[in-house]
């Protein structure tokens, strides 16, 4: 199963680490003071899995813009930020309409998709543990290298 797992995108499985991670956290952490605690999970995790969503929509749309032709690249990603962003308003709105969980909390939990951002760097190194990987050391460049790549440009 880790070799499986290995040949996934490495970055989105970081996210979405950090997105259950902080999903966790705010289920944790506030459930005790929730009066309705089934809205309060209810809200928490629509919202997570909102979020969960947008993350691999996200890395759907990057693959897909930067494998074709170049001079498109601008408007691929552009059209697929607006649909996500749609999406994930439409989403919202069948929570608030629908009344299946805490909106305020739906909310926390697509938000999680940015707590996930910045956490990414510990969930990298967390998933490194996991997989006994370790990231190659940065070199300098040679000083013949630079002279090379200011002349190409």
């Amino acid at each position: 199963m880790i070799e499986k797992i290995r040949g996934w995108n490495r970055t989105l499985l970081e996210l979405e680490m950090g997105i259950v991670l902080f999903g966790l956290a705010v289920q944790i952490t506030g459930v005790w003071f929730a009066k309705d605690k089934v809205d309060y999970s209810a809200g928490i995790w629509l919202g997570i899995l909102i979020a969960m969503w947008a993350a691999a929509h996200m890395a759907y749309v990057l693959n897909r813009a930067f494998s074709g032709p170049e001079e498109d690249v601008t408007k691929r990603m552009a059209r697929g930020s607006v649909i996500r962003y749609v999406a994930i308003v439409l989403a919202y709105g069948a929570v608030v309409l629908s009344g299946a969980g805490n909106p305020v909390l739906a909310f926390i939990g697509i938000m999680g998709l940015k707590v996930a951002a910045y956490i990414q760097p510990f969930t990298h190194k967390f998933t490194n543990w996991i997989f006994h990987e370790t990231d190659p050391v940065p070199e300098p460049l040679l000083e013949e290298e630079t002279e090379q790549n200011k002349e190409e440009e």
